[in-house]
């Protein structure tokens, strides 16, 4: 069962019983217990009847949570209309799938190390095969967004800590990250092709994403049921999109998906106001409030500054770490253009000055910014930095390990800061300076 539950399918053998007497309820009613039930137990009641099996199936798939190889390839299968499966055989993928969410996987070690001991532990057959077991099983409750949307009071599955919404670049490196590398182009592309609702797509470290995955999102099929068409896919655009370390999407590509969003927004935008008579305020709200290129080589000033008015009302999450032709053109146009950032990560964008910084503490970002980035900037130092610490009252997390601060000065200057931010009874900022190490 808990195989239907990661798969997020139910497979031809599953024995659907006909719904029966005792088991006739309501519709809205079991809506209203289906959506308190734990996503783990969706896949079971979902084999109750065919009704239940009506309702449960939406909410089953509603978020695609992944983080094996193997669960990956039994999602693929499902979406393939290769053998006539698709839209006809899971009917859900069209009308419920709204996030697609890859991750690492959980912890793996040797099975060699305290086998005794892992007898019994869940495995997969690409893991297996390289000798390593998992310590601990696929969690089946959650979405996948929980770390991706979290805020600061957003508590962790074992409520003893908090998802961090500043949270960190994934560690590709790590043996649980090897299977997003095997995730392919064509597969993801078939994949959204397959899902018109997507609005959250994280594919960070799935390092064979490339141009079809952009031409796909930036179609927009039309849904279709039994009645005939019933709408159109991603009408409102995409929410969240996180595509660090994809290393082969091209700047044509990626401005087709722009162009793309800007005739949703426009349509998006046009029937709030046939229905509600308002500007689309509130539709505004819909759109893409996360993106993550870091990593990105296709990202150029160019491909940023035709894409950021796109989402001036909408983006609070903006992470463009280790992008090499980024200069202060496209600081600038965050200034402009992102007025209710709430973090900005600018990591190793090594071509950064303080110029843009100091234009950037005048923009009205500053009102909303909680957490920034300037780790290894090492054309800006203090006198564009301190800018920003005397200009963003809400900031509490700055990361300026290797900018170009003296060191010898470093902790006086960090001083003089807290000492100014106090005197105005600001919050105190947390400075992140991690090592450089020399080689």
């Amino acid at each position: 069962m808990q195989q239907l539950i990661v798969n997020n399918v139910l497979p031809e053998s599953a024995n659907i019983k006909r719904s029966s007497q005792g088991f006739d309820f309501p519709t809205e009613l079991l809506q209203a217990i289906f959506a308190l039930l734990p996503r783990s137990n969706l896949a079971q009641v979902a084999l109750v009847s065919r009704q239940w099996n009506t309702v449960a199936s939406p909410l089953l798939y509603q978020h695609v949570y992944i983080r094996t190889l193997h669960h990956w390839k039994k999602f693929v299968s499902c979406c393939n209309t290769s053998d006539n499966r698709g839209f006809g055989y899971f009917p859900w993928l069209a009308t419920s799938v709204t996030s697609l969410v890859l991750r690492p996987s959980p912890k793996l070690i040797p099975r060699s190390m305290g086998l005794q001991q892992r007898r019994g532990l869940p495995t997969d057959p690409d893991v297996e095969g390289q000798g390593y077991v998992r310590m601990q099983p696929v969690d089946l409750d959650n979405t996948g967004l929980e770390q991706l949307l979290a805020t600061d009071s957003d508590p962790n599955s074992d409520g003893t800590d908090v998802w961090s919404e500043n949270m960190m670049d994934m560690n590709a490196t790590m043996k649980e990250a090897e299977w997003l590398a095997k995730v392919t182009d064509m597969d993801m592309a078939m994949v959204i092709t397959q899902c018109p609702q997507l609005v959250y797509l994280q594919v960070s470290g799935c390092t064979q994403i490339g141009d079809a995955t952009m031409y796909a999102l930036a179609s927009a099929p039309s849904i279709t049921s039994a009645i005939g068409v019933i709408g159109r896919g991603r009408a409102g655009g995409m929410q969240g999109l996180w595509l660090d370390l994809t290393r082969h999407i091209s700047s044509v590509a990626w401005m087709t998906f722009i162009h793309a969003e800007q005739k949703r927004r426009s349509i998006s935008l046009e029937s709030s106001f046939a229905i509600t008579g308002s500007d689309g305020g509130t539709a505004c709200q819909q759109h893409l409030h996360h993106l993550d290129l870091s990593y990105c080589g296709f990202v150029t000033d160019a491909c940023l500054i035709n894409s950021l008015p796109l989402w001036t009302e909408s983006l609070t999450h903006l992470r463009l770490c280790s992008l090499y032709n980024v200069t202060d053109e496209t600081v600038l146009a965050i200034a402009e253009h992102c007025p209710h950032l709430r973090l900005l990560h600018l990591s190793r964008c090594f071509k950064i000055t303080n110029h843009s910084l100091i234009r950037l503490a005048s923009s009205p970002l500053t009102s909303n910014l909680v957490y920034l980035s300037l780790a290894f900037l090492n054309q800006v130092n203090e006198q564009g930095i301190k800018h920003l610490v005397y200009a963003c009252q809400q900031l509490r997390t700055l990361d300026i390990s290797g900018a170009g601060i003296n060191p010898m000065f470093k902790q006086v200057i960090i001083r003089q800061w807290d000492q100014w931010r106090e005197q105005k009874q600001w919050g105190k900022i947390d400075y992140h300076e991690e090592p450089v190490l020399l080689l």
